[in-house]
This record gives structure tokens, sequence and C-alpha cells, in this order.
């Protein structure tokens, strides 16, 4: 953890020489974006609002926009300002689609209290997530453990973990989705739907270790 803090702060460093030196527009663009997730990353919420709101206001037209605006909302998050949310959902519905989707994950994370609209926003992030990285399927998984948990229904809960390891990209997390729909399966006393998933979940055990055994040949 060391490292990494010294890592941000180095970078904040270089980011703030080359905003405060000067250079071409696109320079100093690249330096106050650069600066406000780095800070961000490193919980220097102000700071992070600072530069980002430095960028807004100097370069109003350019495409670093929607990036500097989910910072400084963001960081307005962390900060608990009242407006945060606001700003949030503000480019949830206006930004390009990576920084929207961004957007939706962090009011998800900021929701955590009321478990109905992190469940929604969590299944919303689902729908609108840039392909790869497996960002779909995460979102689905969080939706179906606040589902099951905070929500008490453990057939839907399955069904979005269902969901969930049909989008997976990678067989590691389509197997933790299949796991979670076993259980919760299990708990809604759904046996037969329990036991497809436990044979899907086998085969795929199975041909991932194959594949492993194969590759170290």
């Amino acid at each position: 953890q060391m490292c990494i803090r010294d890592r941000l702060k180095d970078a904040a460093e270089r980011y703030r020489a080359v905003a405060e030196r000067g250079g071409s527009p696109e320079q100093i663009q690249t330096a106050l974006l650069g600066l406000a997730r780095t800070e961000l990353a490193a919980g220097r919420d102000e700071k992070a609002q600072e530069a980002a709101r430095a960028y807004l206001e100097k370069y109003p037209e350019t495409p670093g926009v929607d990036r500097a605006r989910l910072v400084a909302a963001q960081a307005a998050a962390h900060r608990g300002e009242d407006t945060a949310r606001e700003q949030l959902q503000t480019v949830a519905r206006t930004a390009s689609v990576e920084v929207a989707w961004e957007a939706l994950v962090s009011l998800a994370e900021s929701a955590q209290d009321d478990a109905a609209t992190a469940r929604r926003l969590w299944w919303e992030a689902a729908q609108r997530a840039p392909a790869g990285e497996d960002r779909r399927a995460s979102a689905l998984l969080k939706a179906s453990a606040l589902t099951g948990e905070a929500e008490g229904r453990p057939a839907l809960a399955a069904e979005l973990a269902e969901e969930a390891a049909q989008a997976a990209d990678t067989p590691a997390l389509r197997a933790r989705a299949l796991g979670q729909a076993l259980d919760w399966y299990r708990e809604a006393e759904q046996p037969t739907r329990a036991t497809e998933v436990a044979r899907r979940l086998a085969c795929l055990l199975y041909t991932s270790d194959a594949a492993d055994e194969e590759d170290s040949v």
C-alpha cells in the first residue's frame, strides 16, 4: 500500500507540474484529467474536484468533459455532498457509454443502505455495461446478491446469477456465477433447477481442469 501511495503521489506531482508549467492545450488537458483521476484514486477528493473543475472551466467543449464531470461527481459523493447523487445521475444520463456506466456503478455503490435502489441500479448498470471485462456479469452478480440477501428473494437471485453466468466472459466468473445460482436455488427449495445448475457447473469445472492440464503438457 505504501508503494501504491508513493506512486500516486509521484504521478500527481508530475501531472500538476505539467498543468502549472503549461504546454499545448492537449498536454494541459491530459495533465488536468490525469491529476483529477490520480487525486481521486489517492483519496484526496478536494484536490480531485479542484483539478476536474479547472478542466471544465478551461476546456468545456473538449472530449474529456464527460470524464471530468464524472471525477467531480465521484469526489462529491466521497465527501458526502448533497448534490453528488444528482451530479452522478446527470453524468449517467448524458455521458458517453463508458463514462455513463461508471457513473451508474458509483450510484449503485453509494446506495448500499437502500437495497432495492442499489439492486435496481446494478441491474441498470448491467444493461448498459460496455462489452468486455466481465462488466455486465459482475453487475448482475451484485444485483443477485442484493436480491437474495437484502430482499429475501432467492429464486429471483438465482435467475440473476444464471444470467450473469451467461454474460460472463471468463470461465472463472462463469463458475462463480453458477455457484451463486446453485446456492440460491437450494435456498429457494427448487431442487430441479439446482440439479441442472450443478451439472452445468460440474461440466464447466471439468472442462477448465482439462484445458489447464493440456496447457501444462
